[in-house]
């Protein structure tokens, strides 16, 4: 009997009613893709894809078992691409003569919605509550110039650019937008601002000076959306699942989307062998991962290497569809991954780029070569330009007193309370002072020491025992006799993944500051301790 049971359960969850409405939830967001490990696992759980919503969508178009949609718009962070892309499975959804219809508590609100909004108008119906509001707002693009800001620190950016419409730097260099980098925001917002208001326009059946007249005046309350024909009614939950049984006719059991998708399975699964490989996030290289910092995935170019080649080895797979959602990275990586994207068109087997909602610099390069570039009208892909850079020389300067450490250790000393400045003979390498700073505690490291008397010992193992929530100083190169200077680093929570020879490679700049207090500079010799310090520096 127990075995009878488990068996009819497992029967059940593959099971699809004969007769079913579909329900798409977008609350919990959608992402590109995400790498297979347990990092991505716990942070991210049961996060679809947008390719999930589209194949269940397609598939759901040919199954006569599926009588209707019903959505939950709500803000999910996505692109306009990805946007448009969802837009398309919902109309080809509709053009099998199913309703879809779509319920929000508010789309945006008093606040932004243009997305959500765009989104919810490829629906047949939309729905929001009497309560709610659409934040139909138009598009306002903003950056922030931190070159004052740098100023006061006394930090010198350092940059070389190639190419006048690389404005990423101007952040750190400029005070304000230059012609090049106005003229290319500009364009992107007034583009984006364009489809938005090309396809609202063609879904509610409104003519575009209206749709742009409407922005102009946005947002909405409930009743003025419903005035203006942004909606097409004002009802809460139970009421629009009343309103679609009322449309379909007969009753039908509702399921969500991806369990649907989970029991029907995918689209397109007899026929020829074609290779998905997915390059998604910054380009580096090495392997793919996530990264926990900036909460997305690295495209690395060890993995996507590795996919085309096990493609080009395959002799079932016929063709390669590459999809590419990347800003761009490291040239080296991305140059190694174009190679074997040459490599698979000289073996006979025809690459198709599939672009999300960004392919650009080193994301452009990786998909150039291929044979078939496909794009949404949203997709910001291209190239143009490359930049570097270097660490600042100091500008302004300060002293910083220290002592030489003892072989066998190497600890980063606490930065003193506000107003004190003290040298130590704790077996540190530098102690430093700024007033009205916080007291911090800095990463301590057990280095790889050998005396002078005993050079030609073995060195021990260097090892990380702990590190900082708060500001660190360390030494950084300066060559002149009487300043040193210390560059800004914020650590963040403690974890052991972190080796210490990985510290330094974060920092980005160096600060130099004026002492008034007496110290003793240091010598000149190898930047992270005096010429005389018996330590082997090569675990940096």
């Amino acid at each position: 009997m127990a075995i009878f049971g488990l068996l009819s359960s497992l029967m059940s969850r593959q099971h699809v009613p004969d007769r079913v409405v579909l329900e798409l939830d977008l609350s919990q967001g959608l992402v590109e893709y995400l790498p297979t490990n347990s990092v991505t696992a716990l942070m991210f759980g049961q996060t679809r894809t947008t390719r999930d919503v589209v194949d269940a969508l397609e598939r759901a178009a040919q199954d006569e078992r599926v009588v209707g949609l019903l959505a939950r718009i709500t803000p999910a962070g996505l692109g306009l691409a990805q946007l448009q892309e969802i837009r398309d499975a919902i109309r080809l959804f509709r053009a099998q003569g199913k309703p879809a219809l779509a319920y929000a508590d508010g789309l945006g609100g008093i606040g932004p919605g243009n997305g959500v909004y765009y989104l919810a108008t490829a629906f047949d119906e939309i729905y929001i509550q009497p309560s709610g509001g659409v934040g139909l707002t138009g598009l306002m693009f903003e950056s922030v110039f931190f070159q004052g800001t740098l100023e006061k620190l006394g930090i010198e950016p350092r940059f070389g650019v190639r190419g006048k419409y690389k404005n990423a730097v101007n952040l750190y260099t400029q005070r304000q937008y230059t012609p090049p980098h106005k003229e290319a925001v500009q364009g992107l917002m007034e583009s984006q601002f364009g489809q938005l208001v090309d396809g609202i326009a063609e879904s509610r059946s409104l003519d575009q000076d209206t749709v742009r007249a409407l922005m102009s005046s946005g947002p909405f309350l409930a009743q003025d959306a419903l005035q203006a024909k942004l909606v097409d009614g004002l009802a809460y939950r139970d009421e629009v699942h009343q309103t679609l049984a009322e449309r379909i006719g007969q009753e039908a059991e509702r399921l969500s989307l991806f369990i649907y998708l989970d029991r029907a399975g995918r689209p397109h699964t007899e026929g020829d062998t074609i290779a998905l490989i997915y390059g998604v996030g910054t380009v580096q290289s090495g392997k793919t991962s996530f990264d926990p910092v900036f909460g997305g995935p690295v495209m690395g170019a060890d993995t996507v290497s590795a996919a085309f080649r096990r493609a080009i080895d395959d002799t079932e797979v016929r063709a390669i569809v590459f999809r590419v959602d990347s800003r761009g990275g490291s040239p080296l990586a991305s140059d190694t991954i174009w190679r074997e994207t040459m490599r698979a068109k000289q073996a006979g087997k025809p690459v198709i780029v599939s672009m999300g909602n960004v392919a650009g610099s080193g994301g452009y390069f990786v998909a150039m070569a291929a044979d078939k570039i496909v794009a949404q009208p949203g997709t910001i892909t291209g190239s143009i330009g490359v930049f570097g850079q270097k660490k600042s020389d100091c500008r302004r300067t300060r002293s910083i007193p220290a002592t030489t450490p003892p072989c066998g250790a190497a600890t980063w000393t606490s930065v003193p309370p506000s107003g004190r400045s003290s040298t130590s003979n704790s077996t540190g390498f530098i102690t430093t002072s700024r007033p009205k700073w916080p007291r911090a505690e800095i990463w301590t490291t057990s280095t790889s020491c050998r005396s002078p008397r005993a050079a030609s010992g073995p060195a021990r193992t260097p090892r990380h025992t702990g590190w900082s929530t708060n500001w660190a100083a360390f030494r950084s190169p300066c060559a002149w006799p009487n300043r040193r200077p210390a560059s800004l680093l914020r650590l963040p929570s403690r974890s052991d993944s972190f080796p210490a020879s990985g510290l330094l490679a974060l920092t980005s700049w160096t600060v130099c500051w004026a002492e008034t207090a007496k110290t003793q500079p240091l010598p000149l010799g190898w930047p992270y301790g005096p010429a005389s310090a018996p330590c082997d520096p090569s675990y940096i």
